[in-house]
């Protein structure tokens, strides 16, 4: 079975740490251990460690998944929905993960309108 993949987005900073800078989660300390790394001239020549409790921070899987430009999907991302047969009609949907049944899925937001807007 494949490891689950996440990310974290760290409210108080208004940041997303992204899976490869998640070093680990520890569940029993409640805290996400990360990393940030400082390149110059493209060499990561030092990083900080930084401790964010459970409190702090919002987890998000991977659903396993890429959008039509190739960036990993995860639970709680915005999705826009396009009708490929009729071509003009779209709406958001947010990805969510049912702990009961153990599977992503689509929640369509409603009464937002996004005919003929350009996106």
């Amino acid at each position: 079975m494949e490891k689950p993949t996440y990310r974290a987005w760290f409210a108080t900073g208004e940041e997303m740490l992204e899976s490869d800078d998640i070093l680990t989660i520890d569940f029993e300390s409640n805290e996400v251990i990360a990393q940030e790394i400082y390149s110059e001239r493209g060499l990561a020549v030092e990083r900080d460690i930084h401790h964010h409790h459970f409190d702090d921070i919002i987890l998000m899987q991977s659903a396993k998944l890429k959008d039509k430009n190739d960036k990993e999907i995860f639970a709680g991302d915005i999705l826009k929905v396009t009708d490929k047969h009729e071509g003009k009609d779209s709406w958001l949907e947010v990805v969510s993960y049912s702990e009961e049944i153990q599977t992503f899925s689509l929640l369509k937001l409603l009464g937002i309108s996004m005919s003929n807007q350009n996106w």
